[in-house]
């Protein structure tokens, strides 16, 4: 921990940190933030989520016993200041200080026999990879939490955040020195390559933030970014100890680089009919190829499928539950890393809402008699344990799945409409992003998730942000056609769509 910080772990592993009186009038969160201890706030401490409760005591009134508090909306009080109880998974250390996690390899390369070498890297709203690429080859992968995560768990809290004063500098600072962080690594690992180029893909938000520029545009009508073109910079200019920085083309302040670059990496083959790419993650952003045309929408789903606003939501971390599933000899689950279970992410949160449909403990309108305990065999791979979990999924967790589901899918029915396809000509389902990477096909279609024509035809390619950020290290040419199929690609919002609401209501059954 950075600073001079009062702090011990009690037995129920909570972290008890003394807060002086001189942060009298900040709200916990910011005090502890000014004292160096980040902690994670998944609506940006906006007091929705109700995820950040701890527990306070307040030193001039010890009579006043120890509450349970919400840190984002409680300030100190007292000269004396407060005693504050933290649970572990609120903690998350110091901006930009995470060490990247190195990673087995999951991105495709194309070798073209170049010297130099350069870093590819991902800036997802809530994980960071990052790919190091030497004479055509990968020499390291890497991964971390998103460091402004602490500022909100979805893209609308980030933006909301940048527009407080030091709002925008704080989250930009943070972005560089954690992708500062990884090239310091890739020197410490690999002392023999200099590291001269860094390509960078995202969200239209993520990439504004990462370049300085205020996103504040995107949040508002009429959603108008500051750039959507290729920006190329030089790397003394953003503190970063490369020549070049070169950040890949958006399509419009919802169309972004991530979904641009898994467009032009898998829908540009004609011969293959009617074609869907879709990232899910805290949105739904699709593009659909019909012929020549490129149609787009994004889908604004929430940060439900992220685990924001589920009671035991995580995001896609070690220990989240990943799949729920019933063989036939009981319930099963896997977590990621087979570590032991802290929560469910978003492709575990799909597959045990299918499971519970599928056992008639959620009707098709959605309603769940009690809170659900998941428990259940602990798949490792090399057997496993019965476990009660301590998780559970409530009522509001299933409305909550309803509500990003359904937009999801009233976005892909008018997407199609619009393109003047139907669901049952699409040769292709192409699913990236935090959900869609390690989406379970036909857990979406059994919650109505995907039309039921979508039938084996979902291919999950993986992380294509991070794909066409390899690309376009690898081959120049890349970038330009990114940049091509930006300029080409239609994008509508939903909001236009007079129908949406009914269709909407409509989609919000289970099927």
């Amino acid at each position: 921990m950075a600073g001079n910080i009062n702090a011990f772990k009690d037995a129920e592993g909570f972290l008890n940190v003394e807060v002086p009186g001189e942060y009298g009038g900040k709200t916990v969160a910011e005090a502890l933030r000014l004292m160096g201890l980040d902690v994670d706030l998944p609506c940006g401490g906006s007091g929705r989520c109700g995820k950040c409760g701890a527990y306070v005591k307040t030193k001039d009134d010890p009579a006043s016993g120890e509450r349970f508090v919400r840190i984002c909306s409680t300030k100190v009080t007292g000269d004396g200041g407060l005693t504050v109880r933290l649970p572990e998974k609120l903690i998350l250390g110091n901006a930009g200080a995470g060490t990247p996690e190195t990673l087995e390899f999951s991105v495709k390369f194309e070798a073209d026999g170049r010297q130099d070498a350069f870093l590819a890297a991902d800036i997802g709203t809530t994980t960071v990879e990052a790919v190091l690429v030497y004479k055509g080859r990968p020499a390291e992968h890497f991964a971390l939490l998103n460091p402004q995560k602490k500022y909100g768990a979805d893209v609308i809290s980030r933006i909301a955040f940048s527009e407080k004063e030091g709002g925008l500098e704080r989250m930009t600072a943070d972005i560089r020195a954690c992708i500062g962080g990884i090239l310091k690594k890739c020197r410490e690992d690999h002392p023999e390559i200099a590291v001269s180029e860094l390509y960078v893909a995202g969200n239209t938000t993520m990439q504004h933030i990462f370049y300085g520029a205020t996103p504040a545009g995107i949040g508002r009508y009429p959603f108008t970014p500051v750039f959507t073109e290729t920006k190329r910079v030089k790397g003394k200019d953003m503190g970063l100890p490369v020549e070049n920085v070169t950040i890949l083309p958006s399509a419009d302040a919802f169309i972004g680089a991530d979904v641009v670059a898994g467009a032009a990496l898998y829908l540009t083959k004609k011969d293959r009919g009617a074609e869907l790419f879709i990232d899910l993650g805290t949105n739904g952003e699709m593009v659909l190829r019909a012929g020549d045309r490129y149609l787009a929408t994004s889908s604004a789903a929430g940060p439900c499928f992220e685990g924001a606003n589920i009671s035991c939501g995580t995001g896609g971390i070690e220990g989240a539950i990943s799949s729920v599933t019933d063989p036939g000899n009981g319930v099963s689950f896997r977590t990621i890393g087979n570590k032991k279970p802290s929560g469910i992410c978003g492709s575990g949160l799909l597959s045990l809402v299918a499971l519970l449909l599928e056992k008639n403990i959620i009707d098709e309108t959605g309603l769940m008699g009690d809170d659900h305990e998941i428990a259940g065999l602990h798949d490792t791979g090399k057997g496993g344990e019965y476990l009660n979990t301590g998780l559970f999924l409530t009522k509001k967790d299933v409305r909550e799945f309803q509500l990003a589901k359904a937009a999801i899918r009233t976005g892909i029915d008018i997407l199609l409409e619009k393109g003047g396809v139907r669901a049952a000509d699409v040769s292709t389902v192409y699913t990236a992003g935090g959900l869609g990477s390690f989406i379970d096909p036909e857990a979406a279609l059994k919650t109505g998730l995907f039309p039921p024509e979508f039938a084996n035809k979902t291919v999950s390619p993986g992380n294509t942000s991070l794909e066409g950020a390899v690309r376009a290290g690898s081959d120049p040419s890349f970038v330009e056609k990114a940049g091509e199929l930006a300029s080409k690609i239609e994008t509508f919002s939903l909001n236009d769509v007079k129908e949406f609401n009914t269709r909407f209501v409509d989609n919000m059954y289970f099927e």
